[in-house]
């Protein structure tokens, strides 16, 4: 079984199913899951700019301005700008905060994005932030992935990140589980569609200025690192399984002390 949902972004993280990075949580611990799941991540500046960034580039400025407001340069000492606080507050409620230069960050970031020649042809010619869902054969378990950038008939899905060091990409990769991540994804459109995902590209835009622009890197894994990522995937799927089956969700964690502690 199998099927693609336009659903929000909350509806997708809250609704059934185990994601990537529940996945990434099972492999540290079954118990670390179950308490993710039962204690919901609040937004923090750093995730708003990411989720700021991704909407700009995938769905454009009438996306961006229906979840997020920017905030006026006030003077919240005078009167005047008080009210003019007060007013700003009332007609943004219920939409997240950037300020003037995080506002001014999202913009210059997308149009990196946009005059890459790489990254610009990638982005045409698909669809954003659909949500698989599928059934896992090996274990049975419901699985859901939710592609940034869809080309179906391409047989290819664009994923953006937003990165701190356009320079440590490859240590990003490793420390936030994204080949992992590729390899999931993978199952699950050839689960979904019955044919091969050709390619899995990530293209990361850095957060941080270099000689005064924000640098765009378009990557892909090698063969090898998408079979470790998929053996990462597979091992965190069959454990979450047990932890369902056996409703047992108590793991205590082998830890690994730094080498130099050795």
């Amino acid at each position: 079984m199998s099927e693609i949902k336009t659903i929000t972004n909350e509806e997708y993280h809250t609704g059934a199913g185990i994601s990537n990075s529940g996945l990434g949580l099972v492999l540290e611990s079954v118990s670390s899951y179950k308490w993710a799941r039962s204690i919901p991540s609040k937004a923090s500046k750093e995730l708003d700019i990411g989720t700021a960034t991704h909407s700009l580039v995938l769905e454009g400025e009438d996306a961006l301005y229906q979840e997020f407001d920017v905030m006026p340069k006030i003077d919240k000492r005078t009167k005047e700008g008080k009210a003019t606080l007060a007013a700003f507050m009332s007609t943004s409620e219920g939409k997240k905060i950037l300020s003037d230069e995080e506002h001014l960050l999202v913009k210059e970031m997308n149009r990196s994005v946009q005059v890459h020649p790489t990254s610009k042809s990638l982005f045409t010619n698909g669809v954003a932030e659909e949500s698989i869902f599928w059934t896992d054969e090996a274990t049975g378990e419901l699985c859901k992935i939710r592609p940034d950038w869809l080309k179906a008939d391409e047989n290819v899905i664009v994923d953006l990140k937003t990165t701190a060091d356009i320079n440590q990409i490859g240590k990003s990769i490793l420390n936030f589980g994204y080949r992992r991540q590729a390899a999931f994804y993978k199952m699950g459109f050839e689960a979904h569609f019955g044919r091969e995902l050709e390619r899995f590209i990530f293209v990361f835009v850095s957060k941080t200025k270099v000689l005064g622009r924000y640098p765009v890197r378009v990557v892909e894994l090698k063969d090898e690192d998408m079979l470790k990522g998929e053996m990462e995937a597979k091992t965190a799927l069959m454990r979450y399984h047990s932890a369902v089956m056996e409703d047992n969700w108590i793991d205590v964690e082998s830890i690994e002390l730094p080498k130099w502690g050795n």
